[in-house]
């Protein structure tokens, strides 16, 4: 059960391990503590935290550390929608698809918008 767990444990893998705790810390919830004594108003405030937390970038590694990878489904291949042209019901996203970019910010967008549209439009289907 999701009672029996800490904080911590709940909330493993949803973001990165040093961001949720410090999100959990804002909110005034300890990393020990079990889900089932957590009242609702300072859960309610940690998921406000992960939708509205703004941060100001200050610096980021110089362009010597970008990576690229390429290969994958040629983008040719699937629809605005993110379906595949050659297999209908299929939907692509992310690193599966031939785009390439500098590591980091870039990729990770391109992962999340990608899928935020191949999931839409899958759930439409």
């Amino acid at each position: 059960l999701q009672g029996d767990r800490t904080a911590e444990e709940f909330f493993t893998g949803m973001l990165h391990k040093k961001l949720t705790a410090t999100l959990l810390k804002m909110a005034g919830i300890r990393l020990a503590t079990p889900m089932k004594e957590i009242p609702e108003e300072k859960i309610h405030a940690y998921y406000n935290l992960c939708r509205n937390l703004k941060l100001h970038i200050t610096e980021s590694n110089p362009y010597e550390n970008a990576q690229v990878s390429a290969g994958g489904v040629d983008v040719r291949e699937i629809k605005p929608t993110m379906e595949s042209k050659i297999c209908p019901g299929v939907y692509f996203a992310g690193e599966i698809l031939d785009v390439d970019g500098r590591c980091g910010g870039y990729n990770l967008q391109w992962a999340w918008s990608s899928g935020y549209l191949a999931g839409y439009h899958a759930a439409l289907a």
